[in-house]
């Protein structure tokens, strides 16, 4: 029988969303993983287009939204790193579908270049916002979201 053991440690002020450290340890073998920081902020480039942040629509007041590829960012940041904004592009582009982005900001960053250029490029990509509480209820996150640990973050 293979035994599992999981702890997390929450850090006491989070920078970004949900820092956190995991560990886990199965057939006695010890394993780690921690959230990475993200790199340096790239500067946009585009111009005046991309000096205001952008507010998105909620995802829960749009009355259709088309068949597609639903991605969602969960680290509350306004901002898509250039690892995401290639995975959003690629599916774009490659599946022929929208992509519709679902991010835990409501706003979205645009002077964060790799951000600007994706919310900027002619491609099939909507980018929305969830509220946290919304998206949660009813389910086995809820009581996650809602804890006291959270609160202010």
């Amino acid at each position: 029988m293979l035994k599992k053991l999981i702890n997390v440690t929450v850090k006491p002020d989070p920078e970004f969303g949900l820092d956190f450290t995991a560990s886990y340890s199965a057939s006695g073998k010890q394993k780690m993983r921690s959230n990475k920081l993200p790199s340096a902020q790239s500067h946009q480039s585009f111009g005046e287009e991309c000096q205001q942040p952008v507010r998105l629509e909620n995802i829960d007041r749009v009355s259709y939204i088309e068949k597609g590829i639903f991605m969602v960012e969960t680290s509350g940041r306004g901002t898509v790193n250039s690892r995401q904004a290639c995975a959003v592009e690629s599916a774009a582009i490659m599946s022929g579908l929208v992509v519709h982005l679902v991010m835990f900001s409501s706003k979205l960053d645009l002077k964060e270049n790799t951000t600007c250029q994706l919310y900027m490029s002619k491609k099939n990509i909507k980018f929305y916002t969830i509220d946290i509480d919304t998206f949660a209820a009813g389910s086995p996150l809820e009581s996650f979201f809602t804890s006291a640990r959270l609160e202010g973050h």
